[in-house]
């Protein structure tokens, strides 16, 4: 639902043991109340690694936040709030947040960051998971070992 399409990949890589390691790339979609989301989760269901786009902060974000990063409707992008909430109900292991906001330097995104955090462990207990979901942002020169 990004304005002239996107794509979203999965990986899967298989290890000595039988099982698999999986790593989701899905970035420039908007959360929607159409059954995206719903087919979302499904594609990441279970995947080790996600990297997901986070540019925007939530809807329901204090106004502080909205004013420096206000969700942009029909513009075809995320929040984290949103991914985790999607993350949470997929089993998702790690997700990795991406597509910055380039107009915002570090300091917002270290902040970003530590709210993502505080959202990963409420969305645990909402769902009464044990652990949350481990979140953070990408950064470059990043390497994830699966």
């Amino acid at each position: 639902n990004h304005p002239g399409g996107c794509v979203a990949y999965r990986f899967r890589e298989p290890k000595i043991d039988g099982s698999c390691s999986t790593f989701v790339f899905s970035t420039d979609f908007e959360p929607d109340e159409n059954g995206y989301d719903e087919r979302l989760m499904r594609f990441w269901q279970g995947a080790d690694v996600v990297m997901a786009d986070a540019q925007y902060e939530p809807l329901d974000a204090p106004d502080e936040f909205q004013r420096l990063n206000k969700f942009m409707p029909g513009w075809g992008h995320s929040d984290y709030q949103r991914d985790l909430i999607i993350a949470t109900q997929a089993g998702v292991g790690r997700l990795l947040l991406t597509h910055h906001e380039p107009k915002l330097g570090d300091s917002y995104h270290d902040g970003l960051e530590e709210r993502a955090r505080r959202e990963a462990e409420k969305q645990a207990d909402l769902l009464q998971k044990t652990k949350p979901v481990d979140v953070c942002l990408a950064r470059q020169g990043m390497r994830i070992q699966l």
